[in-house]
């Protein structure tokens, strides 16, 4: 009787705790491997919200921006022609070519454009302004300026056609006054993502699975990828953005080359409807500002019935969307690229004054 309970008593041997850990390990590691891809979920989930209202307030910030203009022209900065703007040899676009771009665009859309002046009774020259939008896609050049950074500067031009310079202020330098995009995205305390932008739209795809030395996952662009040709109207204008952690972006040379981002990455497509442009599509006459001129007393001018200024060539967009300047020079890359900084020249009509 006093063996059976001493056996009774008797603990786990050796061999059998060791069993007993083993079937405890496997099952820990069982259970993690399936909390594992769930907790990836919802940590991609929670990113791509957040990414998702960051990139949100970029596309209405250009698209209230963009909207209303009555003229645009949009280029890459490596595409701008040498001979007419000199560009320079790192392939960005310094002030004095930008000079150079604005007097052009003041010239082709605004040249003889005249007001009435009520109180000497007489017609004059309007002036107006020519905004210039920078969308940096990196490297930057200019001091304080964050890449993924969107500026908007302003120029004042005037459409007096004997002057010699159609441009008659001067650009400020890219600094925290033109800033678009609000710092705390750059410098918050949770400031860990980088924005990027190409023309043209896609979808994002694993194309690459690896990169040498890394141990993450990266998509790609799946036009950027293709060396699709992109295809703007002014009808049908877009530009792509993709949001990943700073650093998390390459660009891959080749033939063609592309850029690649590391999970988790968002893309959003910014769809600019060009409101003002659309509208004269297909219009044969020459546009004019809604509103007409009138004398001291209020009366209508005699010559009211053209519109209150009359424009040179009526600020219409051709089919092209303007891809080529008077020297047929490339204004837009014809393919996707995220390494090429965006430039938006713009104007609106009722800024001349």
């Amino acid at each position: 009787m006093k063996d059976i309970k001493r056996k009774a008593l008797k603990g786990l041997t050796l061999i059998e705790l060791i069993v007993v850990m083993a079937i405890f390990s496997i099952l820990i590691v069982a259970i993690l491997a399936f909390f594992s891809p769930v907790e990836r979920i919802f940590k991609n989930t929670a990113i791509s919200e957040k990414t998702y209202a960051y990139t949100n307030n970029i596309e209405e910030t250009l698209q209230e921006r963009l909207k209303y203009a009555d003229a645009l022209w949009v280029f890459n900065a490596s595409k701008i022609d040498a001979t007419d703007y000199g560009l320079a040899a790192n392939g960005k676009v310094d002030d004095n070519e930008i000079l150079n771009i604005a007097g052009d665009f003041a010239k082709k859309y605004y040249d003889g454009v005249v007001k009435y002046n009520n109180t000497t009774s007489s017609d004059y020259y309007a002036t107006g302004k020519i905004h210039v939008m920078h969308i940096i896609n990196g490297p930057v050049n200019s001091p304080g300026i964050e890449e993924g950074q969107i500026t908007d500067r302003v120029l004042t031009f005037t459409c007096d056609p004997t002057a010699v310079n159609r441009i008659t202020g001067t650009l400020e330098a890219e600094g925290a006054t033109n800033k678009l995009i609000n710092e705390a995205y750059f410098k918050g305390p949770d400031a860990k993502y980088c924005y990027h932008y190409a023309l043209g739209s896609g979808r994002l795809v694993n194309e690459v699975s690896s990169m040498p030395g890394s141990d993450k996952t990266f998509r790609v662009v799946d036009t950027d990828f293709n060396d699709d040709e992109i295809k703007l109207a002014y009808t049908n204008f877009n530009m792509s953005i993709v949001t990943c952690e700073i650093g998390d972006k390459y660009d891959i040379p080749g033939a063609p080359a592309f850029s690649v981002f590391a999970n988790p990455c968002t893309l959003s497509v910014a769809n600019l409807p060009l409101m003002n442009i659309v509208y004269c599509k297909g219009k044969t006459a020459n546009r004019t500002i809604k509103q007409l001129p009138t004398n001291p007393s209020g009366a209508l001018l005699p010559t009211a019935t053209a519109g209150y200024a009359k424009q040179g060539d009526g600020m219409l967009m051709p089919a092209s969307f303007l891809t080529k300047d008077d020297h047929g020079a490339s204004f837009i890359n014809d393919t996707m690229d995220f390494a090429d900084d965006i430039y938006f020249i713009y104007s609106y009509a009722d800024e001349l004054q």
